[in-house]
């Protein structure tokens, strides 16, 4: 019985092997796409191949294979059923591509586009599909052309110099122009354009102010970036070419120099004494508005007195008019009459008063209740024998006397 089992496991080793060799999807058929990985360099005008292969290697005759650009229907060439189809192709292609198959049976397709333009220039996809299963690669193509030698002549004068054009046209992609002096020192400021024709083409005009007539030979070289290929072209600028220079030109130069500087230094002073004298009008102004507001004040304050005392000398006549009206002018007493100092006799002072500053003051002695109904005096010394008097009641209820 274990014989029979060992020998079962070893007649299905085989098989297991097979197994492990598929891939990983478990089908036979299939398979990955692979294309350059580098970009593929054409000429303007020539044929370039475009190669795709896949692996593993197989038979790729009763697939579909298509090439197209950008999208996946705009096919720049379709082979199906062991034949070219031409209903989905871009008409750009027609008749300039074609496929080669003498590889096909190793899983190597490849499509030839013939008279190579410059709108062939960009990516492309390769596309292999069996049945169901399918896959693609990406390669991209680099167009490049090679035109026209530089013409090179000499325009003019210009800018103390003299002026140069260098023109090409037939190249692709753009180009790049240099140019070189006789000693191989390069030009780096020039102007440069470009255009391009309808068929994509490019043409330059580069422009040089050579300004040193020991410059000799300039050579102007237009050059293809992708290809490294180069085409130039020297031409000789005689001396007499170049604008003579005046002698009186440097001290020329110098005056206009010392004048500019003058010019700013005298701009600066007269604007710095515009300033100043700004600042001091500014100054007076402000001075002469403050003169004049003190003035407004005074005249108001002198208004303001003057008011006053036409009042009061109207108060004053009212009084002199009738003196009973005193209460009219509160000041009546101070003009007509004359304060008197009298000089009051201790001896004759009620008990309950105190004299007091040389005899002059008198006060109270203690505040006690039912002094209000109680009355209290004291004599002065000084009598009064003529004229119009009059006495001024002090507080506390006191009656002065004099004695005369």
């Amino acid at each position: 019985m274990e014989d029979c089992c060992r020998g079962s496991l070893l007649s299905l080793l085989p098989s297991l092997f097979l197994l492990l060799q598929l891939p990983a999807g478990g089908s036979a058929e299939e398979f990955v796409v692979i294309g350059p990985s580098d970009p593929i360099v054409a000429m303007l005008g020539g044929d370039i191949t475009l190669p795709c292969r896949v692996s593993p290697a197989m038979n790729v005759e009763n697939m579909e294979l298509r090439w197209f650009r950008s999208k996946f229907s705009e096919a720049v060439f379709i082979y199906q059923n062991q034949q070219e189809q031409r209903e989905e192709q871009l008409a750009q292609y027609t008749g300039r591509t074609s496929l080669v198959k003498d590889f096909l049976i190793q899983g190597e397709a490849a499509v030839r586009i013939h008279n190579v333009q410059a709108f062939d220039n960009g990516l492309y996809t390769c596309f292999f599909r069996k049945g169901s299963f399918y896959e693609e690669a990406s390669l991209e193509l680099r167009v490049a052309g090679v035109g026209s030698g530089p013409q090179v002549h000499i325009q003019g004068p210009e800018e103390d110099g003299v002026r140069v054009v260098c023109m090409a046209s037939g190249w692709f992609p753009k180009p790049q122009v240099q140019w070189r002096a006789l000693s191989g020192e390069k030009f780096l400021t020039f102007s440069e354009t470009h255009a391009q024709d309808p068929e994509g083409l490019f043409s330059v005009e580069a422009a040089l102010v050579v300004r040193d007539s020991s410059s000799g030979n300039v050579t102007c070289s237009v050059l293809n970036p992708i290809l490294g290929q180069k085409k130039g072209m020297a031409i000789f600028i005689p001396e007499p070419f170049f604008p003579q220079t005046s002698p009186w030109k440097p001290a020329f130069l110098v005056i206009l120099t010392v004048l500019t500087l003058l010019l700013l230094g005298a701009a600066f002073y007269i604007k710095r004494e515009h300033t100043t004298k700004c600042r001091e009008m500014q100054e007076w102004e402000k001075l002469h508005r403050e003169k004049e507001e003190d003035q407004q004040t005074k005249k108001e304050a002198l208004k303001g007195r003057d008011e006053l005392q036409a009042d009061l000398d109207w108060r004053k006549s009212v009084y002199l008019a009738a003196w009973r009206k005193a209460r009219l002018y509160a000041d009546w007493r101070k003009e007509k009459f004359q304060a008197m100092s009298v000089t009051l006799d201790p001896e004759s002072a009620h008990p309950r008063l105190a004299v007091y500053d040389e005899n002059t003051s008198v006060t109270w002695k203690d505040m006690t209740e039912g002094m209000e109904e109680e009355t209290c005096s004291v004599l002065g010394h000084d009598g009064i024998t003529s004229g119009c008097c009059y006495w001024e009641l002090p507080p506390l209820g006191l009656c002065f006397h004099t004695s005369g």
